[in-house]
Order: structure tokens, then C-alpha cells, then sequence
């Protein structure tokens, strides 16, 4: 048996999204271990060293498509829409691939255009 997004009806205040794009990322300054200077070291015993290096982290907000909603949502969002959400508020769906459940609120805003930006 075979179930797809359209055969679903969420629960109340429940919808199912998707990544809409790819992930926005940025440069950020991390703190990690030095591999090289530690080397032979105990860490229980011995002071270990430590180096900052820019690694690219997800932003926390990102943009997402709607793949299955609550029809009776207060925001009035439909299969389809596109709306920023807080990444570190999506919980995985392992039904679907690369799908996620999100509460209907936590909806940061829906977005009505999307503008091409070229450099």
C-alpha cells in the first residue's frame, strides 16, 4: 500500500512541510579541538588545544513548502504555500522523505512572492 501527501488529513494545528530550496547557510566562527597539537594527549589528564576555524551553519530561520495541512488552520495556509519557519522547530517525518511536522503557529510568516536575485 502506497500512501501519498494528498491522502492525508493533519491533525489539528499540524501541517507537513518541505525544505523549499536549498538551505540558507552562513560563515560563523566555530570553536573546535586542534587534531595536530593534541595528538598524544590524554584529555582526563592533559590541557588540549583548541582553534577557531569558519565553518558554513544553517540559519535558523528557512524557508519551506506546505505539503499536507490542517483545513481548518486559523492561518488560513494551503498545500503548497510557501512560509519561513524556524528550522530548530521542525521535527522529521520518516514517512515521506526529506518532510518535516511543524505546529500551524509556528509559522513565521507566508511568503507571496518570491523575487529571482541574480549577481
Amino acid at each position: 500500500m502506497k500512501i501519498e501527501t494528498n491522502d492525508l488529513i493533519m491533525s489539528q494545528g499540524l501541517a507537513l512541510v518541505k525544505m523549499f530550496g536549498k538551505p540558507r547557510t552562513k560563515v560563523q566562527e566555530q570553536l573546535v579541538m586542534d587534531t595536530e597539537k593534541n595528538a598524544g594527549k590524554d584529555p582526563e589528564k592533559d590541557l588540549m588545544e583548541r582553534k577557531v576555524v569558519k565553518e558554513k551553519v544553517k540559519q535558523n530561520i528557512q524557508m519551506a513548502e506546505i505539503v499536507a495541512v490542517d483545513p481548518t488552520n486559523a492561518l488560513k495556509l494551503e498545500v503548497g504555500d510557501v512560509i519561513l519557519v524556524d528550522y530548530r522547530r521542525l521535527r522529521e517525518f520518516d514517512l515521506f522523505k526529506d518532510t518535516f511536522i511543524i505546529q500551524v503557529y509556528e509559522a513565521i510568516c507566508k511568503v507571496n512572492m518570491l523575487s529571482v536575485v541574480e549577481n
